[in-house]
């Protein structure tokens, strides 16, 4: 008989395994498609209660480690044996903390699925699918081992690749598939390598093992070399520019509950590249050498995607640029803590910006798959994608609009959002580390509003378009899978110093300590280690100020504050309204001001919407239009390009101790 503790403990590959071997049953469901998607979505709620336990035993007992083939599954090195030889699941407060975000994300997008894939074939392949796609997201973040983190890699890779070519009656289905398949397979056989080399030094697989061995030889060439792919790879797979260019095409072209998931599969690989850099290498390399490759790549991110976004009128393109863009914030965060980790700065700011970019990790999952999911309820009713050709849905899409006007709210940092949390710790953490960089953070939340206002307009706004007017409020389940992240936004938003205290804080510390991570596996961890340091964020006094000194907001003083002035506002509007109030003119928020029987009221496009801001730019914007070729060899020529300038900073800059 199994016991609670021993229950508690097979948590890890359990998560894993249910929805693996459902995977494998589902695909042979072929003439119960509808009963194949709900086992898929009853499995996930289960997946998803039990990656809670796991974080919850997590928090109550430390980093938890099962050893698959050991009669004591807690023994990391057998008898016979002076080195980890089997595999394990290692699981700290990071990675239950990525877990819990995959699985939550998975189970919103299984919800939502239930009546967005009706209209097509192939029902019970896509739902096994989906479930291989969350078995290899769990998987990735719960290995202890860097070969099996290539197999759930690659097992990710190919389920992602699949989704995203469901759609077979659209060529661009194929051909974003076909794209996504050849960086994968590239990203892929380069980490391959980077097994390789470590195995062939070291001849261990396990991460806390060659984490010791590394801190013994110090950066080798071959080390080094490892490092670099490791970034370029884990940077391109998570969208990160310059390597970014298939991921528009992948997110426009998947059906929208598979974006959302590409979307957090993105941030797993992001997991990936703190996890190998944090564990590996933080104590034989020049740590402010990595964290500015991690910024650099992150400001790029930031930039290049919301500039892009700004153009688009394919809803799904413009969101997919924005989620390359807020992927640059985690970098941005996690970065300048790398850049001071082992310095006095760690304990001032650096943590507190580790633990920004990390609470931006699970907020970007929230809002980002909402926003997705509206974009894919836009295109369910319309049968569109492009915005110059939607208008006037408010009133017939309520509840969509609604999602949609918090997703947006909270990708662009507007309190009272989670957004806006994460975003500000971000802010007031980096400005101490190097002002500029806030400052551009701060420009890049202002074009993102600006860019969903155009959406919002666009979508939403507008007179009644005749194509349009049968249009009905989406099924009951795609309102419920957006409903489940709207409610996570909000409550974060709400309390997200409760987020930090509990969630946050304990993942970055947990990245932090690396000589715990090690010496959870061997006993000990080498003297130069990394071990936990304190928080970064203090809870404060968190009643009575409207931002505390944690880094956080009392939400409950800023809704008063809103409301007031709201009230303010209506009254004063009031006044100079009479006739309005008399109920002799019926203003049409959705029209600008116009009324309903005005022939005034026109369709603005979204092309039209910004064009003097963009033909102003229209020499920024050139040479990146050119750079977007479409063409897959150009992407794995930034990849390999960029792989090589990493390895040169290394090399040249980034060597602190260790044989050359």
């Amino acid at each position: 008989m199994i016991t609670w503790e021993q229950f508690q403990i097979s948590l890890a590959p359990l998560v894993v395994l249910i929805p693996l071997l459902t995977a494998f049953i589902l695909a042979l469901m072929k003439k119960w498609p509808r009963v194949a998607h709900s086992i898929a979505t009853a499995v996930s709620i289960v997946v998803e209660a039990m990656v809670i336990l796991l974080f919850y035993t997590v928090r109550e007992k430390g980093t938890l480690l099962y050893v698959f083939g050991q009669k004591g599954a807690t023994d990391a090195i057998p008898a016979n044996s002076i080195v980890p030889i089997r595999i394990m699941f290692e699981v700290d407060a990071m990675s239950a903390f990525m877990a819990l975000t995959a699985a939550t994300v998975t189970m919103a997008a299984s919800i939502y699925s239930l009546s967005f894939i009706k209209k097509h074939t192939g029902v019970e392949k896509y739902s096994s699918v989906l479930m291989l796609m969350l078995a290899g997201m769990l998987g990735l973040v719960l290995t202890g081992d860097i070969f099996n983190l290539f197999v759930f890699f690659e097992i990710l890779s190919i389920a992602s690749c699949a989704l995203v070519a469901f759609r077979t009656e659209r060529w661009e289905s194929g051909e974003a598939a076909f794209k996504y398949m050849v960086v994968s397979t590239i990203g892929g056989l380069f980490l391959l390598l980077a097994v390789g080399i470590y195995y062939i030094q070291y001849g261990v697989l396990n991460i806390a093992a060659i984490a010791t061995y590394i801190s013994i030889t110090g950066a080798t060439r071959l080390n080094l070399i490892a490092l670099a792919i490791l970034i370029g790879v884990f940077a391109m797979k998570a969208g990160g520019v310059p390597m970014h260019f298939w991921t528009p095409d992948a997110y426009a072209a998947a059906p929208a509950p598979i974006t959302i998931m590409l979307k957090t599969a993105s941030l797993t690989y992001l997991y990936a590249l703190f996890r190998t850099t944090f564990t590996l290498y933080s104590i034989s390399v020049d740590v402010r050498t990595v964290g500015w490759i991690i910024i650099i790549i992150g400001l790029l991110s930031m930039l290049i995607g919301v500039t892009m976004a700004i153009p688009q009128h394919d809803v799904k393109r413009l969101m997919a640029y924005h989620a390359i863009s807020q992927t640059g914030y985690m970098m941005i965060g996690v970065g300048v803590g790398m850049a001071t980790l082992g310095t006095a700065a760690i304990n001032t700011y650096g943590l507190k910006a580790m633990e920004g970019g990390i609470f931006h990790i699970i907020n970007n999952a929230m809002y980002k798959g909402l926003l997705f999911l509206t974009a894919g309820a836009l295109f369910y009713a319309t049968g569109t994608r492009d915005l110059n050709k939607m208008g006037g849905l408010a009133r017939r899409m309520p509840v969509t609009t609604i999602c949609f006007m918090i997703g947006a709210l909270a990708i662009a940092g507007i309190p009272p959002f989670n957004g806006y949390a994460s975003k500000l710790l971000i802010y007031e953490s980096v400005y101490e580390f190097n002002p500029y960089l806030a400052i551009i953070a701060m420009l890049v939340s202002i074009l993102t509003l600006a860019s969903f206002v155009k959406v919002f307009h666009s979508a939403f706004l507008g007179p009644d378009l005749p194509e349009y007017r049968k249009v009905k409020e989406v099924p009951t389940s795609m309102k419920v899978g957006m409903g489940v992240l709207s409610g996570i936004i909000i409550a974060f938003g709400l309390v997200p110093h409760l987020v930090v205290k509990y969630i946050v804080e304990p993942a970055a510390l947990a990245l932090v300590n690396q000589g715990g991570y090690i010496s959870t596996v061997l006993g000990t961890a080498p003297p130069q280690a990394h071990w936990a340091v304190s928080g970064g964020v203090t809870e404060g006094a968190f009643f009575g100020t409207l931002l505390t000194n944690s880094g956080a907001w009392n939400s409950l003083l800023w809704i008063i504050v809103m409301f007031v002035l709201f009230l303010v506002a209506k009254f004063i509007y009031s006044l100079g309204n009479p006739t309005y109030n008399k109920g002799t003119e019926q203003i049409k928020p959705f029209l600008s001001g116009w009324k309903e029987s005005s022939k005034s009221a026109s369709h603005v496009r979204a092309s039209n919407l910004y064009w003097g801001f963009l033909n102003s730019l229209s020499g920024y914007y050139r040479p990146l239009r050119r750079g977007h070729t479409g063409i897959v060899n150009d992407y794995v020529g930034w990849f390999v390009l960029v792989v090589s300038l990493i390895l040169i900073l290394l090399t040249t800059l980034g060597i602190k101790g260790g044989v050359i």
